[in-house]
């Protein structure tokens, strides 16, 4: 590590009192590395679940030298849900019309993914809830 912070090839390494950031190169990998972590476990769906699953996701990211421990789970989870609010906000629409252009990078692609799982564990969460009302 050059004395500037840097890996000489100009990316920086997460390190004791620095924070991580999300901009530049880097911080599109970090951001790319969380909407994959979030993919894999639908325990971000579930109430009563969440911030447990959110545990998992960061304590995996965290041996991950981006983030060298320094991700908390509500950065991770804040952050999540700020790009998932970006892609609904861009792409919402075309959804909801079944328009949605192939996907034009990886990030878009999970991002897809986790919004059509989200949606479908709401509306099981929904119909559930109706069937234990109509009882």
């Amino acid at each position: 590590t050059g004395e500037d912070g840097t890996d000489g090839d100009g990316s920086t390494q997460a390190t004791a009192g620095t924070r991580l950031s999300f901009k530049g190169p880097q911080g599109a990998e970090r951001q790319l590395e969380i909407i994959r972590a979030a993919n894999t476990n639908s325990g971000i769906f579930v109430h009563g679940k969440k911030q447990e699953a959110w545990n998992d996701i960061v304590a995996v990211l965290n041996n991950n030298p981006l983030f060298s421990g320094k991700l908390t789970w509500t950065t991770a989870k804040d952050k999540f849900e700020e790009l998932k609010a970006n892609w609904v906000s861009k792409y919402g629409k075309l959804l909801m019309a079944n328009m949605l252009p192939e996907p034009s990078n990886e990030a878009d692609k999970i991002l897809r993914e986790v919004i059509v799982k989200e949606s479908e564990h709401e509306d099981f969460r929904k119909s559930k809830r109706v069937c234990q009302r109509s009882k």
